[in-house]
């Protein structure tokens, strides 16, 4: 096309079709000026930057412009579609970020706990321990408490 080889270019003033001053026609007129047979020349007078330049194109048919066109529709669906694969870009690398953060956090609650669950057995440990011996000096007081109950009935039978 004439934009994508340059010959037209964005802010190119159209200044004649076909040698006819177009700055007095109205949209009808213009078009009867650019629209002819398909494969025909057309030549336009554009104004670049001031200096007035000829371009001749060559006149597309009805499939022509309906191929540009869906063309243009495809670029725009693959803009969005681009736009779209980044933002999810984006928000893979968001979430896989969280998603390290989180198995972090759980390596140190993980490592926490079993911290503290070892410091939980080895206390239990103690407590169990401590139990015991407290048993073993029950059972020892008790034993002592019965023969000083026997020894004072032996005395009591005895001072009878």
């Amino acid at each position: 096309s004439a934009h994508r080889e340059g010959s037209i270019v964005v802010g190119d003033k159209l200044a004649a079709v076909q040698g006819v001053e177009v700055a007095h026609c109205n949209d009808a007129e213009l078009y009867e000026l650019v629209l002819g047979e398909a494969g025909s020349l057309v030549s336009l007078s554009v104004v670049r930057n001031g200096t007035l330049r000829t371009v001749h194109l060559v006149r597309g048919s009805d499939a022509y412009w309906g191929v540009v066109d869906h063309i243009a529709k495809l670029e725009g669906q693959v803009a969005s579609l681009t736009d779209a694969l980044h933002d999810t870009q984006q928000t893979l690398q968001q979430s896989q970020a969280a998603l390290e953060l989180t198995v972090r956090t759980l390596d140190d609650v993980k490592f926490s706990s079993y911290q503290r669950m070892e410091e939980a057995s080895r206390a239990a440990q103690k407590d169990k321990e401590r139990i015991e011996g407290l048993e073993v000096a029950l059972q020892e007081a008790n034993e002592a408490a019965d023969n000083a109950a026997k020894m004072a009935a032996v005395a009591v039978t005895t001072a009878e």
